[in-house]
């Protein structure tokens, strides 16, 4: 674990989800993680201490230790993108499958977008577009139901134009949509 910042600053895993117990002791160490996985990714007993620190978050969020001056930028990031200037969506009538971009692509490459989608729009001429924010900055810094409700809103508005399968281009949405078991799901590259 000598790759991982969190372990090297701290004592053993062991110890780690024993101060897990103190609710400030375990805000300021799930905040210290970035959530990245690779401890899960290489411990030989499947451990996931990824789940005790999102968890750490949550409860962190509920009880008001989330380090809100810390996470401004990023939730005010989130809100742009979940904004009626920024969001915006092309579904065709029949249209079973679209392109979520995601909100960071979009933003900072406008052109890759672009032709990503018209290449996949060759491939299937029905693909529809959404471009929007599926809430993750919310869900990472613990506020699990104002993420919830936003994940619901999306997926209302995807079934309910009759999408079945969604193309995504960033990993936090793949994830997000995965873990909600929304839809059929699409990682293939663009």
């Amino acid at each position: 674990m000598a790759e991982c910042a969190v372990r090297r600053q701290n004592d053993t895993p062991g110890a780690l989800a024993a101060s897990c117990a103190d609710l400030p002791k375990a805000a300021e160490l799930a905040f210290r993680c970035s959530l990245c996985g690779y401890c899960g990714a290489v411990c030989q007993t499947g451990c996931q201490p990824t789940d005790m620190f999102d968890a750490a978050r949550v409860a962190a969020a509920a009880g008001g230790l989330r380090p809100e001056a810390a996470h401004k930028r990023l939730l005010a990031y989130e809100r742009i993108g979940m904004s009626p200037l920024f969001n915006w969506g092309a579904l065709p009538e029949g249209s079973k499958r679209v392109f979520f971009p995601g909100c960071a692509m979009p933003g900072l490459r406008p052109d890759t977008t672009l032709r990503s989608f018209r290449l996949l729009r060759e491939a299937d001429p029905t693909m529809g577009v959404v471009l929007d924010c599926c809430g993750e900055p919310s869900r990472m810094v613990g506020l699990r139901t104002q993420f919830q409700a936003r994940m619901a809103k999306l997926a209302a508005y995807l079934s309910g134009a009759g999408v079945e399968e969604i193309v995504v281009a960033c990993p936090a949405c793949l994830h997000l949509f995965d873990e909600a078991f929304v839809f059929k799901l699409s990682d293939q590259g663009l």
